[in-house]
């Protein structure tokens, strides 16, 4: 069995794999916030603090990946899509606006993904929530 250790961003982590999935057979991050490993596809359903993400290829060969922190931010869905997100930032959302947040995305976006979300939406209050989240930004 061979090994390569490399460092990339999770964005580039994510392109990487999504080029590379047919080739592997495994994957593990290790969740330093969580003190946890997690498996498998649940690396890009799960928000976590990931520093260590090893890959097992097919053909047995293993792939080690420092991940380089990032500083964009990028929130669950659970997260952007509460009330309680909103307040925490003064946003005062109508029940209309809270709708629309809880339909957007199925995964974490950061608050930029946010924003290009409603605008490129078709939600009638849309000028007023993007106002609303640029003015506390």
């Amino acid at each position: 069995m061979s090994a390569s250790d490399v460092a990339m961003s999770m964005e580039e982590f994510i392109a990487y794999y999504k080029k590379n999935k047919g080739l592997v057979r495994s994957a593990r991050a290790y969740d330093a916030a969580g003190g946890q490993w997690v498996q498998g596809e649940e690396i890009f359903r799960r928000s976590g603090a990931y520093t260590l993400i090893v890959l097992q290829f097919k053909n047995k060969h293993f792939l080690r990946v420092t991940v380089k922190p990032s500083l964009k931010v990028a929130y669950a869905p659970d997260v952007y899509r509460s009330a309680a997100f909103w307040i925490d930032r003064n946003v005062r959302l109508t029940y209309e606006e809270k709708e629309f947040l809880e339909g957007i995305g199925g995964e974490p976006l950061a608050m930029e993904e946010i924003l290009k979300t409603i605008e490129r939406s078709g939600f009638p209050g849309k000028d007023a929530l993007l106002k609303k989240i640029r003015k506390v930004l």
